[in-house]
């Protein structure tokens, strides 16, 4: 079971330090992320993907009702889990993009026990190079 998200961990944005995302990931995966490998990992280049935004227990715009409480007041879904990555409008961009967006994917796979519950973004299939 994942600990309650502490705002400032829902949105991160990459600042080129390493450790930035690893406090990050810690905060929101509490004890489901493995953290001693993930550590160890980001020492070894290219090992540990950083995408350039996340999102983790974001809402969503407009928001999305999922029930009311006791008091008539609206419940809200706040699981918008992303993540994207952005690289020029080019071929090689775009080749680029998918491969990151990959290789965050499976970094996922690797140190977050509940990984499912995050999404890869895909290029949107009738704008190209625009990721969603």
């Amino acid at each position: 079971m994942r600990p309650p998200v502490e705002s400032a961990s829902v949105d991160f944005s990459d600042t080129g330090v390493v450790g930035d995302y690893i406090k990050t990931l810690i905060a929101r995966h509490g004890t489901d992320i493995n953290e001693g490998r993930l550590r160890a990992d980001s020492r070894i280049k290219d090992r540990l993907p950083v995408p350039d935004i996340s999102t983790y227990g974001g809402r969503f715009v407009p928001p999305r009702i999922l029930a009311r409480d006791e008091k008539g007041r609206p419940v809200e879904d706040t699981n918008r889990n992303e993540y994207y990555e952005i690289k020029p409008n080019s071929d090689d961009g775009e080749r680029a993009g998918r491969d990151k967006l990959k290789s965050i994917r499976e970094s996922y796979e690797r140190y977050v026990s509940d990984w499912s519950t995050d999404r890869a973004l895909s290029i949107h299939p009738t704008h190209p190079n625009t990721f969603r």
